[in-house]
């Protein structure tokens, strides 16, 4: 069995979309017919919209490569970078704390962790593909982060923190919470009442308090001698 060409396995596989990319003007002489579809060589190739790059031919045929380009492998400022695609994302790029590399030196689509500073001045690090595919935005804010003097339990829900238990939350404490957390924690009320509740029970919709001074818990009261004395 011969060499299979470029242009013969084209035809057989019906994928007449990769001899489209095949750039005449940059190869010359050369054609699909003279190099095999196993190819390492590298040679020019031009996509629908209008990107030149070099690639072997073996590295389109096997492995599926496309242009770098529309694949966000390579950065044209202007075109595909995080600053065109996601203004309003790149404009959350830490101005400090990023060295030289820039909005316009990634793509949207990058998988590199960076840092970002929220309008409310929290600097945190994020994969720059997460904050444009899934808008994640600052975790502070949204509360997927504990910020102490921000966002803490002690902070936004104060009297609830109060009756935080000093002792029996093995060294949790309200300024590492959320108000929003579901953690089981324990509580202790001004009258001493020790229970458990979760966090967000207390300053949710709900907002429960000590369940003895509200009268749903187990009382402990001295019980009742209802023995009559004898009559003498």
């Amino acid at each position: 069995m011969g060499r299979i060409s470029l242009q013969e396995y084209c035809d057989a596989r019906q994928v007449p979309g990769l001899l489209a990319e095949w750039d005449t003007a940059e190869n010359g002489a050369l054609s699909p017919r003279d190099v095999s579809y196993a190819s390492h060589r590298k040679v020019w190739w031009r996509c629908g919209r209008g990107h030149l790059w070099q690639a072997r031919v073996q590295s389109r045929t096997d492995a599926g490569a496309g242009c770098p380009v529309c694949t966000g492998k390579t950065v044209i400022p202007g075109e595909n970078d995080l600053a065109s695609i996601a203004p309003m994302v790149a404009e959350e790029w830490h101005p400090e704390r990023n060295g030289t590399l820039t909005p316009e030196a990634v793509t949207p689509y990058s998988n590199r962790k960076v840092w970002w500073l929220c309008p409310q001045g929290h600097s945190y690090c994020a994969v720059i593909n997460n904050r444009v595919s899934l808008t994640a935005g600052c975790p502070y804010c949204s509360n997927r982060r504990v910020l102490p003097g921000f966002n803490d339990l002690a902070t936004t829900a104060p009297q609830v923190a109060a009756q935080w238990h000093p002792e029996r939350n093995h060294g949790l404490t309200p300024q590492m919470v959320t108000a929003g957390s579901h953690k089981k924690v324990w509580w202790q009320c001004a009258d001493g009442h020790e229970w458990q509740a979760v966090i967000y029970s207390r300053t949710g919709d709900q907002k429960c308090g000590c369940p003895e001074c509200a009268g749903r818990g187990k009382t402990r009261s001295k019980p009742i001698n209802t023995r009559r004395k004898p009559v003498r």
